[in-house]
C-alpha cells in the first residue's frame, strides 16, 4: 500500500479544524475546484449532505491521494485558512520524500545481500527485541529539554552493531521508525569516509540525493528533523579526538576528520541528532560524545545460541549434534554469544559433518576459532582441485585480503581481483563458501574480521620467492606500528598475526612457517629502542595477548636499556597471564624508570602472583622502588583471582609515603570482608590515590561501614569509588 500523503492526521483532522460556515465553503468550493486540474467532480447531492467524516471519505474514493491533497490545500487558501495550507504544506514536504524511496530500495538490496542473515529475520528481530523497540521509541521521549539527541550503540566487535543500524535504517525507510521525528536520515558508513578527500559534509551525502527532492541546503537548514547514523568508526583512519580543527560550516570544504569531529562535538549542525556505533571500550570516542544515552547491544543468551543452531542446521540431528558439542566445551559456548563467532564456528562444523569427520574447532584463542573455519574452508576447496591450485586461490584471497586493509579498501573490483591473481571461478568458489560477498559488480569479506584474519594469514602463506606486493608493507613494519600506537585500525591484523605465530596455531593449521613469523616479530621487538628512539609511548597489549610473555621475556634488556626514555604505557588485560608471569613482568620492570600505567586487568595472577609484585616494590635495590614511588599512575588489577592476602601486602606498598598511585582497579576480584580495613587503611593514609573501583565486590554491612567511615576521614582523597 502506498504511503498516505496525510501520515500524522488524515483529511479528517483537516477538516474537523473548520469552522462550520468554513466546511460549507469548503463544500462548495470543492464542486468546480476538481475541474481544474481535469478531474471529475463530486456529485454535489453527495457533497451537500456529507458529513466531515463523510466528506474525506468521499475524497479519498474520488481522487489519488496526491490530487486529494493538492484540491484540499488549495481550497485552504480560498476560504483564508493559510494556517492549515502551511501545515499541509510541511506534511507533503515530509511525506512525499524520494530519498527515502531511494533509501529503502539502498537498504533492502544491503540487507539481503550483504547482511544476509542465516537465520530467519524473525528470530533476529527477537533477539534483539528490547533494543529494538528502545532505538524505535528513544527520540519521542521528553524526559529533557533538549531536541537533539546522541545514541551510543556500544558492543564488542562481532556483536551486531553494524546489523542493528542497517535495520534501524531500513525500518525508518519503510515508515516503521521515526517516521514523524525524521524526515531525513542518513547512514555515514566509515567505509565510505575512507576514500573522501577534501569535502563537505552536503557534498559528501549528496550522491544519495535524488534531483527530485527538494534541495539538501534547504533539509539542512533544519537540523532538528536530521538524524545522522555513523557505522564503523572503529575502522576510520584518522583520531577522533576533541581539538580545534573541527569544521563547524556543513557547507565549508574540509578533511573527513574535521566533518566528523565538528558533528561529533556538536559545532557542525548542533541540533541534529546522532546514533553512533563504537566498541565497548572506546574511550576516546565515548569522551568526545556530548551527553550520550547508551544502547548495549546483546549478546546471544544460552537459549538463543542453541535456538541459532537449530536455525541454521536446520535438521534436528546436525543441529542436536552439533550444539551438543559446543555445549561440552566452556570457551566454544561463550564465544557463541557473539553472532558473527557463532556463525564461523556453525560453518566449520556444517562442512565437518557434510564430510563424515569428527568433529573438531581449535579453542585456543579467538584466532584458533577463525583458523578452524579456514581449515574447513581450505578442505572443501580441495576437495575440488589440486593442493597446489587450492593453495594459489587461497593466496590471491589473502593477498586481496592483506591489500585492502593496508589501503583501506573493502569493496573490491575486477581489476583489484586480477592484481592478486583471482579468476571469476576463484570468486564464485569464496562467494560460495561465505568468505566474500557479492556487492553488484564488486565483491566484499562477509566481515572485516575476517577480512583482517585473511590478511594476517598472507604472511603466513608467502614464499620468498613470491613477487612483492606493492601495497603490502613486512611484518616489521606491521609490528613496529602497533607497538608505536600509530594506525589502530592495523590492531586487528596484527592481532591474528602474533596468534597465528605461536607453536599451538601451527599445529591447527599444518603450517611450519610460524616459527620464522615469530622469529621476525621478535627481531622487530628487539630493535625498537635503536630505530625508534625518539618515539614517547609503547603499547604491549597487543603482542602479550597472543604470544607467551616468558619468550618475550629474553628480548626485554634490548627494548628497556638503562638510558632509555620511553613512556612506558603497558596493558596486559585479557592476556591469560599467571602468577608465573609476574615473574617476568617484574623483570621487565626492573628496566624501566618510566612506566605510567600497569594494566593487568583480566588475567589470573591469583596471591602469589600480587606477591611477587610486592616483593619487587620492597626491594630498595632495585629501579622499580623508584619507579612505583615516583611515576606508577594507574594499576589495575580487576577480574583476577586476588584475595584477602594479595590485597593485604598491596596495600602496604601502597601505604608507602613516596607512592604516587592515583587509580586502582580491583573489580571482580575475590575480596571478603576481611580486607575492607586494609583498603580503608589506604584511603585515609595515600595524598594521591583518587579513583578506586571494586566493581562486583559483596560486603556485608560492618565491611561497608568500615569503607565509609574512611570516606569521610577529612585525609581521604578518594574522588571516584566505582
Amino acid at each position: 500500500m502506498a504511503e498516505s500523503f496525510f501520515p500524522d492526521f488524515g483529511l479528517l483532522w483537516y477538516l474537523e479544524e473548520l469552522k462550520k460556515e468554513e466546511f460549507w465553503r469548503f463544500k462548495e468550493l470543492l464542486k468546480q475546484e476538481p475541474l481544474k486540474f481535469g478531474l471529475k467532480p463530486v456529485p454535489w447531492s453527495e457533497l451537500k449532505k456529507a458529513s466531515r467524516e463523510d466528506l474525506a471519505k468521499l475524497l479519498n474514493n474520488y481522487y489519488a491521494d496526491k490530487q486529494a491533497w493538492l484540491l484540499t490545500r488549495n481550497i485552504f487558501l480560498q476560504i483564508n485558512r493559510r494556517d492549515l495550507w502551511e501545515k499541509a504544506h510541511e506534511e507533503m514536504r515530509i511525506t512525499v520524500n524520494p530519498y527515502r524511496e531511494r533509501m529503502k530500495e539502498k537498504f533492502r538490496l544491503i540487507w539481503e545481500h550483504e547482511t544476509r542473515l542465516p537465520v530467519p529475520e524473525n528470530f533476529y528481530i527477537d533477539t534483539v527485541k528490547v533494543e529494538y523497540e528502545v532505538m524505535k521509541n528513544l527520540f519521542t521521549f521528553k524526559e529533557t529539554s533538549e531536541d537533539s539527541f546522541t545514541i551510543v550503540l556500544k558492543g564488542p566487535e562481532g556483536i551486531g552493531k553494524t546489523t542493528l543500524l542497517r535495520r534501524a535504517m531500513l525500518e525508518w525507510a519503510e515508515g516503521n521508525f521515526w517516521k514523524d521525528r525524521f524526515p531525513f536520515v542518513f547512514f555515514l558508513d566509515a567505509r565510505e569516509m575512507h576514500h573522501a578527500q577534501q569535502t563537505s559534509l552536503v557534498e559528501f551525502i549528496s550522491k544519495d540525493w535524488p534531483e527530485t527532492c527538494e534541495p539538501i541546503e534547504t533539509i539542512f537548514s533544519q537540523p532538528q528533523a536530521i538524524l545522522f547514523i555513523i557505522d564503523g568508526s572503529e575502522e576510520l583512519t584518522f583520531n577522533l579526538t576533541v581539538d580545534d580543527k573541527a569544521c563547524s560550516d556543513w557547507r565549508q570544504r574540509h578533511t573527513m576528520e574535521a566533518i566528523l569531529s565538528g558533528l561529533l562535538q556538536r559545532m557542525m549542525l548542533p541540533t541534529c541528532s546522532l546514533m553512533i556505533a563504537v566498541d565497548s571500550d572506546d574511550v576516546k570516542k565515548n569522551v568526545l560524545l556530548r551527553h550520550p544515552n547508551s544502547i548495549i547491544v546483546p549478546a546471544f543468551s544460552e537459549l538463543e545460541r542453541k535456538k541459532y543452531f537449530f536455525h541454521f542446521f536446520r535438521e534436528k540431528y546436525k543441529a542436536t549434534k552439533a550444539f551438543s558439542f559446543v555445549r561440552e566445551n566452556r570457551f566454544l559456548l561463550s564465544i557463541c554469544q557473539k553472532p558473527l563467532l557463532c556463525q564461523l564456528i556453525c560453518h566449520s562444523l556444517k562442512w565437518q559433518l557434510e564430510r563424515g569427520e569428527e568433529l573438531h574447532v581449535a579453542h585456543l584463542r579467538k584466532t584458533s576459532v577463525y583458523a578452524s573455519f579456514l581449515v574447513s574452508v581450505a578442505k572443501a576447496v580441495g576437495a575440488n582441485s589440486s593442493p597446489g591450485q587450492s593453495r594459489a586461490q587461497l593466496q590471491g584471497l589473502c593477498s586481496l585480503a592483506a591489500e585492502g586493509v593496508w589501503t583501506h579498501t573493502y569493496v573490491f573490483g575486477h581489476v583489484d581481483l586480477r592484481r592478486n591473481r583471482l579468476s571469476a571461478s576463484d570468486v564464485m568458489t569464496w562467494v560460495g563458501l561465505h568468505l566474500l560477498r557479492r556487492n553488484g559488480d564488486s565483491v566484499t569479506f562477509f566481515h572485516r574480521s575476517v577480512q583482517d584474519f585473511c590478511a594476517a594469514l598472507y604472511y603466513l602463506l608467502k614464499q620468498p620467492q613470491d613477487p612483492h606486493h606493492s601495497s603490502i608493507h613486512s611484518v616489521a613494519e606491521l609490528v613496529l606500528r602497533g607497538l608505536c600506537r600509530v594506525e589502530i585500525r592495523l590492531s586487528q591484523m596484527r592481532r591474528f598475526l602474533f596468534g597465528l605465530s605461536t607453536d599451538k596455531m601451527a599445529k591447527v593449521l599444518g603450517a611450519s612457517a610460524g616459527f620464522e613469523l615469530a622469529q621476525e616479530i621478535i627481531r622487530c621487538v628487539q630493535s625498537i629502542h635503536q630505530r625508534n628512539s625518539d618515539v614517547a609511548e609503547l603499547d604491549f597489549q597487543e603482542l602479550f595477548y597472543s604470544l607467551n610473555l616468558k619468550k618475550m621475556a629474553l628480548c626485554t634488556e634490548n627494548v628497556f636499556s638503562d638510558d632509555s626514555e620511553l613512556e612506558m604505557i603497558s596493558i596486559l588485560n585479557y592476556c591469560c597471564l599467571s602468577s608465573i608471569s609476574c615473574d617476568y613482568i617484574s623483570e621487565v620492570l626492573l628496566r624501566s624508570k618510566s612506566l605510567t600505567l600497569l594494566d593487568l586487568g583480566s588475567n589470573i595472577l591469583h596471591d602469589s602472583g600480587v606477591n611477587t609484585l610486592c616483593e619487587a616494590l620492597k626491594n630498595a635495590n632495585c629501579r622499580l622502588q623508584e619507579l612505583c614511588n615516583e611515576q606508577l599512575r594507574t594499576l589495575k588489577l580487576g577480574c583476577n583471582d586476588i584475595q584477602d592476602v594479595g590485597v593485604k601486602q598491596l596495600c602496604e606498598g601502597l601505604k608507602h609515603p613516596n607512592c604516587k598511585l592515583q587509580t586502582l582497579g580491583l573489580e571482580m576480584c575475590g575480596l571478603t570482608n576481611a580486607c575492607s580495613e586494609d583498603l580503608a587503611s589506604v584511603l585515609t593514609t595515600s595524598k594521591t590515590l583518587t579513583v578506586l573501583n571494586l566493581d562486583w565486590i559483596s560486603w556485608d554491612y560492618n565491611a561497608v561501614l568500615v569503607l565509609c567511615e574512611a570516606l569521610n576521614h577529612p585525609d581521604c582523597g578518594l574522588q571516584t569509588l566505582g
